[in-house]
């Protein structure tokens, strides 16, 4: 031991002698062999052991740099190379016993407690378990007998249940009974099953009672099961009627009659109705000038146009006399009258209705003064299918309204069952309503297109490209509003299809599509709207509102239809709130666009405009990338922007408040907002 510890210290010696002589103090390296000082970045190889540690000593291992040859040593750390604990004393039950283990290098040894421990013997049963209670085992140690056991609890068996056994049958109305027995515990205990009902067994219908025209059938069946009876109404039939048939001729002073029969056998019904008087004259012009010397109070009169004509202003006015209907139609094929001269072609009073049928076209002036038709306080215009009012272009002088170019309701009541308004304009001074404008009364729009016409401004806003309410009742069941316009080079335009300066607004089907404005490309409400079914899409603002724009005070209530496919180029893809209040109940908001916030709804305001917002049902889309539902909110370079509300978006009182929804809002996940109190208030899930 002694001759080993003493070589490893002289060869340690020469190591350290050996690299004082390699090493350039300058550079941290050492000499080159000729006595000159180059400098060196070493390179250092792998540590290789020189001399090995043991128990007592420490060892060394040196490098070698692999570019200058200069070598470095470090010490190797003094360590044991133990055995396996082997058990000096044997722990019992209440003393530690003791483990020693030693180095295989030399004589060290360490120990280290072994811990108390019993020695069991196998489980024995003492309680035994039960269907339902638990039982209980135990088991001694046997190094110390009785004085120390250990209890183990036995899960209950649970019941070991027997077959089924009905005991009371079930009946087509009354449920049955079966029971079933634990063979483990016997009668003590059993569990009882209902049968369900079986259901009556029906036979098939056989009529009792036909039903006729006009009184309902019966029939019955029977169950094979228990002979229960049932008994069903089968309802009227209604007449078959034939086509009618001519009885009288109208003459024109008299109206004319026709007839039709019921065609089922067995009945006998018949039905008449009287038409029109068939007004007289070679042209437009003097039918109207009969009209005038002999119309009748709750007559109704069919002027026949046969050939396309140039015609006056015509009013439809026939002092003390009311409830006249007029009815103009065109034979043959479609038949065009023409305005000759400014002004607007029909004027409709009260008492009278005016109903524009199949093949007739009123057709307008490029730069007149007036709309084509007005409907005055207690006057009703219906346009059925197959006539259009077309290509009027009323004009205005700066600072004075333009009010409709198709038709202007002062009042009275317009029905658009069918038929066309198109390519009409309002323009120059403060155009209102390219197709249509209501200062009040009423407009009803079961079907037809109001498509293609233009509210075009200059000094003044351009506003309802289709549609101008400034106040009275709008009701769409049905039709479309296409494509129509609102511009100016003022200030803003309002409402592409249709433009609300007061009145009320209620859309219970139909379509709002193709339209654009700076704000509202569908709608712009400054008053009352209602969906109830229908669809906005497709709409454009070169502002806010791709859909729906609203501002302060004004009320919009979705309980159903479809907000879809609109753009913004700012803000509010499907819907913009300046103000106001808008009440989602139902429907869909989706596949909207904006550029700067909210691409299905965005919020806005300050406390004097009080937005309040308020969603209990319906679904407004967030955004993902694979659905095409997805309301987005892209920047004019088409990236996707983040919390920015791809459903809702609010920024309010100047950003003082900003919060919003990416993902999408499902008909069970209500949310709301209220900004008419300081701070204000908000409920449900948002994301940001």
């Amino acid at each position: 031991m002694k001759k080993t510890k003493a070589f490893a210290y002289g060869f340690f010696i020469i190591i350290i002698a050996l690299t004082f002589t390699a090493c350039d103090s300058s550079a941290g390296g050492g000499s080159n062999g000729s006595g000159s000082n180059i400098s060196c970045t070493h390179n250092w190889g792998a540590w290789m052991q020189t001399v090995a540690a043991t128990c007592t000593t420490e060892g060394l291992e040196t490098r070698q740099c692999t570019l200058c040859s200069v070598t470095e040593t470090q010490p190797i750390a003094i360590t044991h190379v133990w055995g396996e604990w082997t058990q000096t004393t044997a722990p019992t039950c209440t003393t530690e016993g003791e483990e020693t283990r030693e180095c295989t290098l030399c004589d060290a040894t360490e120990t280290r407690p072994a811990p108390m421990a019993h020695v069991w013997d196998g489980w024995e049963e003492e309680i035994p378990p039960t269907c339902e209670t638990e039982g209980e085992e135990i088991r001694k140690c046997t190094l110390c007998g009785t004085t120390d056991t250990e209890t183990n609890i036995v899960p209950a068996l649970g019941h070991d249940w027997g077959e089924w056994t009905k005991t009371t049958a079930a009946t087509c109305t009354t449920a049955g009974v079966e029971t079933r027995e634990c063979t483990r515990c016997g009668i003590t205990d059993t569990e009882t099953n209902t049968i369900s009902a079986l259901g009556h067994n029906w036979g098939e219908w056989v009529q009792t009672t036909a039903a006729t025209c006009t009184t309902a059938g019966v029939e019955k069946r029977e169950c094979a099961r228990c002979g229960t009876t049932e008994m069903n109404i089968i309802p009227t039939l209604g007449h078959d009627w034939s086509e009618w048939i001519l009885t009288t001729p109208p003459t024109e002073t008299e109206v004319g009659e026709e007839t039709r029969i019921c065609q089922r056998d067995g009945c006998e019904e018949s039905e008449t109705r009287r038409f029109s008087i068939l007004v007289p004259g070679e042209n437009f012009n003097q039918k109207m000038i009969w009209l005038i010397s002999n119309v009748q109070s709750g007559r109704n009169y069919t002027i026949e146009v046969d050939a396309d004509q140039n015609i006056s202003s015509q009013t439809f006015s026939y002092s003390g006399k009311n409830s006249i209907t007029i009815t103009v139609k065109g034979i043959g094929s479609n038949r065009v009258i023409r305005r000759s001269s400014n002004g607007f072609m029909f004027l409709i009073e009260s008492g009278v209705t005016l109903i524009l049928d199949k093949n007739i076209e009123l057709q307008g002036r490029s730069n007149n003064t007036n709309c084509l038709v007005g409907v005055n306080l207690g006057g009703q215009l219906i346009l059925n299918d197959g006539a259009k009012i077309t290509n009027n272009t009323r004009t205005s002088p700066p600072n004075n309204p333009a009010q409709g170019g198709g038709v202007n309701i002062y009042g009275g009541t317009f029905t658009m069952n069918g038929g066309e308004i198109s390519g009409n304009c309002t323009s120059s001074g403060n155009p209102q309503g390219g197709g249509v404008y209501m200062s009040s009364g009423i407009f009803i729009m079961n079907g037809g297109k109001i498509s293609g016409n233009t509210s075009t401004g200059s000094n003044a806003y351009g506003d309802g490209g289709g549609v101008y309410m400034s106040g009275g009742v709008f009701t769409m069941n049905g039709g479309e509003i296409s494509n129509n316009t609102a511009i100016t080079s003022y200030s803003a335009s309002y409402g592409g299809g249709v433009c609300m300066r007061g009145g009320t607004f209620t859309m219970n089907d139909g379509k709002i599509s193709g339209n654009t404005s700076s704000a509202g490309g569908g709608v712009r409400v400054w008053g009352s709207f209602t969906i109830n079914g229908g669809e906005i899409s497709g709409n454009i603002a070169s502002g806010d509102g791709g859909g729906v724009y609203m501002t302060a005070s004004d009320i919009f209530t979705m309980r159903g239809g479809k907000i879809s496919g609109n753009t913004a180029a700012s803000y509010g893809g499907g819907v913009r709130m300046g103000g106001g209040t808008f009440t989602m109940n139902d429907g869909k908001i989706s596949g909207n666009t904006s550029s700067a916030g909210g691409g299905g709804v965005h919020v806005a305001g300050t406390i004097l405009t009080g937005s309040i917002f308020n969603k209990t049902g319906g679904t407004i889309f967030g955004y993902s990338a694979e659905d095409s539902n997805s309301n987005v909110v892209k920047n004019s370079s088409g990236v996707v922007q983040q919390e920015k509300g791809h459903a809702v978006h609010i920024n309010y009182s100047s950003s003082i408040y900003i919060m919003g929804r990416d993902t999408t809002s499902g008909p069970e996940d209500n949310l709301s907002f209220n900004g008419t109190v300081t701070p204000p208030t908000l409920s449900g899930e948002w994301d940001y």
